[in-house]
Formats: structure tokens, sequence, C-alpha cells
């Protein structure tokens, strides 16, 4: 994904899928390095944490989002 800014907060799921803050939100890639979309936080983030059954936790600041996939 072109243009989203140096990687950051990098995690990795249970199917081995990489999550990283870059620019203005979270990116995700497959396994074998294949664009799977991004996850865009106005503000943008580097810090997540991915949760139990699907939930990722985003922090920015003052505020606390939580996502279910």
């Amino acid at each position: 994904m072109p243009g989203t800014g140096i990687p950051d907060g990098i995690k990795l799921d249970m199917d081995g899928n990489v999550y990283a803050g870059c620019g203005h939100g979270i990116n995700v890639w497959s396994p074998r390095g294949i664009p799977l979309g991004k996850i865009f936080i106005q503000t943008g983030t580097s810090t997540f944490s991915l949760g139990r059954n699907g939930r990722m936790f985003i922090l920015k600041e003052n505020k606390l989002w939580a996502a279910q996939n």
C-alpha cells in the first residue's frame, strides 16, 4: 500500500496476518505479504492490541476504540 507511512506497532493474528499502524490507520497484510485492507483512523494510530475472538483495541491519546472482526 503506497503512501502508508512507516509501519509501527506491528502485530500478528492467529492466522499469520500482519497488522501495522501506518500513517492514518492500521494496514493488514496476509502471511504472504498481500495487502488485505486498511482500518482508517482519522487522526492515525500506532498503538493497538489484538484481543480474543477477533477483537482489536485501538488507542490514540485520550481515546480507546474496540473493533470486532
